[in-house]
């Protein structure tokens, strides 16, 4: 009746543990596109951030809005990709941040507020309430987005920035995954590794940054390091507590009824309804890495902005942290 280890991994520990991962992995993907963004702002000479900045230092806002417009309806797109993995992979239960429940009966009433801003919008641009060069009307928004799509300047550097990100993410996402289940499943590994990684889980995110442009330098390798460092902690610590904490009743049941091998019993289910039903959400570290999500914005803002620049703030940023990385003092890199 006992396992082995293949078994209980294949049959107990991954599907008790998937929404946790799904939880980890909604919030590494979230942090590796801010934190892609943030970096391209920083330091870029192709991709969104880069015709963010662009667009800021010419005044040609309706750019910016675009790039934004972009930015958010690829969020969406990688949180609808999510939620579809989700749904086939995990039914009961959901994951503690699963996505919320959609009634098609409620979209035209969840689209009137926004409907009635852009009407708004529209009215103060055309009458001229507002300055149409610091706020671009709805319509030249649009038609700077079309301009975009049709000169495949915008696709590129959406393609730029989604390359980036994926590659990014998805070295981090695995490492964390990998790293989070071996440790769960090594508890004399954990005991050492562990206390580390927890540590240095409380350095802001930015303030590797220094020290990675002085390793691996400011092109797009640099970029994907970094990207990967923001999403592996998530995925990490989200997929250590949700294999550490499945329910111990859980393994009794699985050896009481023989899951596996050839002696399991006919009324036993079949491995894909056992993969399908045997699962249990992992709770706790939810807010615990929404706050650190917190606290690593924060730091970025505070970095960006403390400088003022009458070109363009990000480059104030970049100039700040690039005054200690050009004088190559790395001790108060590390230091700080």
């Amino acid at each position: 009746m006992n396992f082995s280890r293949w078994q209980r991994l294949r049959w107990l520990v991954i599907p008790a543990s998937l929404p946790g991962w799904f939880t980890g992995l909604r919030l590494a993907l979230s942090q590796a596109w801010v934190s892609l963004i943030v970096v391209e702002l920083l330091a870029s000479s192709e991709g969104i951030g880069y015709l963010m900045v662009w667009g800021r230092q010419l005044f040609q806002l309706d750019i910016v809005f675009v790039t934004i417009a972009a930015v958010g309806l690829s969020g969406m797109a990688m949180e609808w990709a999510a939620n579809r993995a989700c749904s086939r992979l995990v039914f009961w239960p959901q994951p503690a941040a699963g996505r919320l429940a959609w009634k098609p009966q409620a979209s035209w009433r969840s689209l009137q507020l926004p409907l009635v801003l852009l009407a708004l919008w529209q009215l103060a641009s055309g009458q001229g309430w507002i300055d149409s060069a610091l706020f671009s009307s709805p319509l030249a928004v649009a038609e700077r987005f079309i301009q975009g799509a049709a000169s495949g300047e915008l696709a590129q550097a959406m393609l730029a920035s989604l390359g980036r990100a994926f590659a990014g993410g998805a070295l981090g996402i695995g490492c964390g995954l990998l790293c989070g289940l071996l440790l769960a499943l090594r508890p004399r590994a954990g005991a050492i590794f562990t206390p580390t990684l927890n540590v240095l889980r409380h350095i802001a995110l930015f303030a590797w940054l220094p020290l990675l442009t002085a390793w691996v330098g400011n092109d797009n390798g640099g970029k994907i390091v970094f990207i990967a460092l923001a999403s592996f902690f998530p995925m990490f610590f989200s997929t250590l507590q949700a294999v550490l904490q499945r329910s111990p009743q859980l393994d009794e049941v699985a050896r009481v009824l023989r899951l596996s091998g050839p002696d399991a019993p006919a009324q036993a289910h079949s491995s894909r309804r056992r993969r399908r039903y045997v699962c249990r959400p992992a709770a706790g570290g939810d807010l615990r890495l929404a706050w650190q999500y917190r606290r690593r914005i924060f730091h970025v803002l505070r970095r960006r902005y403390r400088q003022p620049d009458d070109q363009c703030p990000a480059a104030a940023g970049y100039a700040n942290h690039s005054l200690r990385h050009g004088a190559y003092r790395y001790d108060r890199c590390s230091a700080g």
